[in-house]
This record gives C-alpha cells, structure tokens and sequence, in this order.
C-alpha cells in the first residue's frame, strides 16, 4: 500500500515535471503511461523508473530499520542503573521486614517480661512510714516515679556507707542522660530504734541531696520489710550499747505504677552495668506504656 501511495506521489511529481496534467486524463494509472497528453513518452517513463527505485528503496531500508530497532527494543538487555536499582529495592524490602519482625519479637518479649514481674509480689503491699523530713509518706505519696531502694541502717561500718556511695553514683549517672526518666533514691532503715528521721536525714545527705530516707515503729519497719523480703536481725549490744543489724544487701528497682522491676544484689557488679540495665528497663517501660 505505501509502495503505491509512493507511486501515485511520483506521478503527479513526473507530471508537474513533463507539464503533463493527469486531472484531465481519465485513463487507468497503467495506461496513463502511454497517454497521448504525455509529451515525451520516452523522458516519462526513464524519470518514473528511478523514481519508482528510489521509493522501493526508501521504503525497504525504512522497513528493516523499524524491524532491527524494534528487535533491539525487544532483546536489549536491562540498563545497568535500572539494575541497581531493582536490587536496592528488593533488599531495602527484606530489610524492613526483617526489622519488623525483630520488632515484633521484642515486643513480645519485653510484654511477656513485664507480665512476669508484676506477678511477682515485691514491694506490691502498701506500707505507711516517716521520711526523713518528719512526713508521713505512704507507697502511693511516689507513684509515678522511677525507685531505687536499699535498706540499711545509719550505724553501719562499712557495707552501706559503700553502697549508698554506689547509688549516688548511679543516680548521677541515670539522671544526666534526658532519654530516660529520673531516679529517685529511696534509703529504708533496718534500725528504727536509732535512726530517727533528723538522724536519717543527716545521714543520706551526706551522699546526695536527692536521697530520701525512710524510717517508722518496729513493727512498721517490720511490714515494710516483709513486702520487699529483705531480711534483718539486730545483734547483741555491746558495753556502749551499740550494735550491728545483719540485713541483705539489696537494690530495688520500682517503676512508676510501684511495681518491682529489677534488683541488684551482688557488690561486685560494676556501676555501669547497673546503670545501662536500669535505662534499658526504663526504655521498655516506655515502650510499653508510654
């Protein structure tokens, strides 16, 4: 078809040429070739021979050209860019799920956790005692706070004055870091026949301004003592009527709705890993809670 629109083409050119008009010639396009309005037979026919050639010509190297470049199209390869990036998508994708699920899993563990210690019932009754500045002061009074409790008592030679020194150092630690909440320091005497709320308060200052002491009657002291199962005997006295308390030797770990979450028993811990596992807790906590 295209041959043919070509050819009409190059007659109507060849017409012009010859001065030929083939609106007046009503014969059929084989026989307008020998039509007596042509005024050169032979000039008309050699000039429609190389046009009819060179239009068959055009038309087939047109022709293989759009099938060699429509073969190209097809077979040609993936641009190496267009690779790069399929693969970076492909491997940013299992990143993501991968990290999901590693999210998910941790939440799963860190709710399974948290189920398990607001099981366990240390520090979960309520206890009624005298801070160190003379105010009654009941569990509830430090909802909403971050805890670290020790108990000990004022006359103690060595052991206590260390650890206090120990949580000092932690709170200090806990507290410079704005991710995560304060820490307050909770002192809880062993000793209510001694440490009175002015010797408490004298005592706990010494190793860092934010320590709050706690003190009460025997048998208040006794309740508080049976919630966290911390254990004390007092010794015999001796002629200057001094004695030693035997106590454990314990941190506590409260979070804000006053449940336990942690302790550090063992001296030989280092502070800072005492201090990196009371951030993780407290970034849990969040996690979960918010």
């Amino acid at each position: 078809m295209t041959i043919m629109l070509r050819l009409r083409q190059s007659l109507k050119d060849i017409a012009l040429k010859a001065k030929w008009n083939p609106a007046v010639c009503h014969c059929s396009m084989r026989n307008q070739l020998m039509c007596s309005y042509e005024p050169n037979r032979h000039q008309l026919t050699l000039m429609l021979t190389r046009q009819l050639f060179t239009s068959t010509r055009t038309y087939s190297a047109e022709n293989n050209n759009s099938e060699e470049k429509k073969e190209f199209d097809t077979d040609s390869p993936l641009p190496m860019k267009n690779r790069i990036i399929v693969v970076s998508i492909v491997v940013t994708g299992f990143g993501i799920l991968y990290y999901l699920l590693q999210q998910k899993k941790e939440n799963e563990r860190i709710t399974q956790r948290d189920q398990q210690v607001s099981q366990v019932d240390i520090g979960a009754g309520d206890y009624n005692l005298v801070d160190n500045t003379g105010k009654r002061v009941s569990k509830k009074d430090f909802l909403g706070k971050w805890l670290l409790l020790y108990f000990g008592f004022t006359h103690c030679p060595d052991i206590c004055p260390e650890e206090l020194e120990k949580m000092a150092e932690i709170i200090d630690l806990v507290d410079a870091d704005k991710s995560v909440p304060d820490l307050l320091p909770m002192f809880l005497t062993v000793d209510p026949e001694r440490d009175t709320p002015e010797a408490i308060n004298t005592y706990v200052k010494e190793f860092h301004p934010k320590f709050v002491g706690l003190t009460g009657t025997k048998q208040e002291i006794k309740e508080a003592t049976k919630a966290f199962r911390v254990y004390f005997s007092a010794g015999p006295k001796d002629e200057d009527n001094d004695y030693i308390v035997d106590h454990t030797i314990v941190m506590y770990l409260m979070n804000p709705k006053g449940n336990f979450v942690d302790y550090y028993g063992s001296r030989s811990v280092p502070t800072e890993k005492i201090v990196s596992g009371i951030k993780k807790n407290m970034k849990n906590y969040k996690r979960l809670h918010g």
